[in-house]
């Protein structure tokens, strides 16, 4: 349990780690009939913390996907499930974050709602959730634990999925700007068979937050003869460096790049 509760306060931030503390603390109040009424009931709330962090009010309402609801007294609100979804699929359109992210939204609201119900069991005291037995609570404890980390992983494997998403993006525009003719003479394309003719060597997150994702990559380009019938065989290799900026908060609820050029062997930039 120890190495459990480490890597759940390696992803919480503020309040959030000051909350799990106190709910680890209640946990281990062997005297209080009400410790894992306390516990189970601190770390829902943790949650809702969480969820409010990952997804701000307006960010929700700003995603794509979003579509108004209201409650029983006619308010709008924002649903717990609306949370959910942009903590784990962001600003990303439905069919993006299935086709491009591979992301399961509908496995996930499911398996989560489970889990926060067995939260409610304990929260709500009846006489079968009051003073809960030793051993009883240790396995109450180990299960909300377990489940807290699985959330906290799937939502930065999502995560992750982004970061994935953005560098085959940043692959595919090096290959479709280098089949271009541009720098005078110099032809920079496929060739046959379409053998590729440049290499990545090093791509770089540099920084991600909210709305862009700065990316800085390294190769080598081979510039070729058009005349030459070996495709194989160029005249020279140069390299380049390129900076990029993905942006992944955008109305068509997709990644796309905002800005770039590409600097070959410094004699100038090639602008995207």
């Amino acid at each position: 349990m120890e190495q459990t509760i480490n890597l759940i306060r390696q992803s919480l931030q503020g309040f959030e780690l000051r909350l799990f503390d106190a709910a680890i603390a209640n946990l281990q109040e062997d005297n209080n009939v009400l410790s894992a009424n306390n516990f189970a009931y601190s770390i829902r709330e943790l949650i809702r913390h969480i969820l409010k962090r990952l997804a701000p009010d307006d960010d929700v309402k700003g995603a794509p996907w979003y579509e108004e609801e209201k409650n029983q007294y006619g308010e709008v609100v924002i649903t717990r499930r609306q949370r959910i979804k942009y903590a784990v699929q962001k600003w990303f359109s439905d069919d993006y974050a299935r086709e491009n992210l591979k992301i399961s939204l509908d496995d996930f609201l499911k398996d989560f709602g489970k889990n926060f119900s067995s939260l409610n069991n304990f929260t709500h005291i009846e006489e079968q959730t009051f003073n809960v037995e030793p051993v009883d609570k240790t396995m109450l404890a180990h299960g909300i634990l377990g489940n807290l980390l699985w959330f906290i992983i799937t939502i930065n494997d999502a995560r992750d999925q982004i970061t994935n998403s953005t560098l085959e993006l940043v692959d595919k525009e090096l290959a479709e700007h280098f089949l271009a003719d541009h720098i005078g003479a110099l032809v920079l394309f496929f060739g046959k068979e379409n053998k590729k003719r440049f290499c990545i060597e090093d791509i770089t997150i540099r920084r991600m937050d909210d709305e862009i994702i700065k990316v800085s990559v390294k190769g080598t380009i081979f510039i070729v003869d058009p005349l030459c019938p070996d495709p194989l065989e160029y005249k020279e290799r140069k390299p380049f460096v390129s900076e990029m900026d993905v942006n992944y908060k955008n109305k068509e609820g997709i990644v796309k790049i905002e800005r770039g050029n590409i600097n070959i062997d410094s004699q100038g930039v090639t602008e995207l």
